[in-house]
């Protein structure tokens, strides 16, 4: 908890140094550099989703033992007999 607070502090500590130290920039920001932005953001996105895709299986399985297989069976249990 130590290690977050003081990542934390830091971070703030940082973002408050650079606010107060930037130098104004001469940039022309033109629209090919917008785009570069938007496509990097959509595929992140969709990098993301694949390898949340292809670890599903490992994903459900840590969860699972983290709650215990028993409430997982129970659930199933009852949803099944929602059904009859």
């Amino acid at each position: 908890m130590k290690l977050i607070n003081f990542m934390i502090e830091m971070f703030v500590w940082s973002v408050m140094f650079g606010a107060v130290y930037a130098h104004p920039v001469r940039a022309y920001l033109d629209p090919g550099g917008g785009s570069l932005l938007i496509q990097f953001l959509l595929a992140s996105i969709v990098g993301l989703l694949f390898v949340i895709r292809q670890f599903w299986s490992r994903i459900t399985s840590y969860i699972k033992q983290l709650v215990g297989d028993d409430a997982v069976s129970n659930h199933n249990q009852d949803k099944d007999s929602n059904n009859d």
